[in-house]
């Protein structure tokens, strides 16, 4: 954001899709919102500039945290940023496991992407919130440059 002189421009989002795991969330949303499964393979179909995850992993069954990190990693052209939720989201959770951020880094460092602390800390600023300064987690495409 810094090389591209983003951070004093506001930004303008053009265009917006919602995923929940609610199943009857189409009809309560109205069609604004669709369903999808965090624990199966999932393709909407294109890809997106950015992808956002707010607080899904908890829905995510142990083991197979990598499919759903793969279906943001598919949908995504320039970064990813993640919520992830902590243990007191966890009541009534059918799952008994977080996506630890180690495992985010390590995953997403094997595909190509590189954590972006610095537009997490400008967020975090801007935001003013414990719960974001440690769960919020900004990742951005490597860019192959010898194309």
């Amino acid at each position: 954001m810094k090389i591209s002189n983003l951070l004093s421009k506001q930004q303008v989002i053009s265009s917006w899709e919602g995923y929940e795991i609610v199943p009857n969330i189409q009809y309560v949303t109205q069609g604004f919102v669709k369903y999808f499964n965090p624990n199966q393979k999932f393709n909407v179909g294109k890809t997106f500039d950015w992808v956002v995850s707010f607080g899904m992993d908890e829905n995510v069954s142990c083991g197979i945290e990598h499919i759903y990190v793969d279906n943001l990693i598919s949908h995504a052209k320039e970064g990813l940023i993640f919520s992830l939720g902590e243990k007191s989201q966890m009541k009534g959770s059918l799952q008994d496991c977080l996506i630890k951020p180690s495992f985010l880094v390590k995953k997403l460092e094997k595909e190509n992407w590189r954590r972006d602390k610095e537009s997490e800390e400008v967020l975090i600023e801007k935001i003013k919130d414990d719960y974001w300064e440690q769960n919020l987690l900004i990742f951005r495409k490597i860019k192959d440059i010898s194309r």
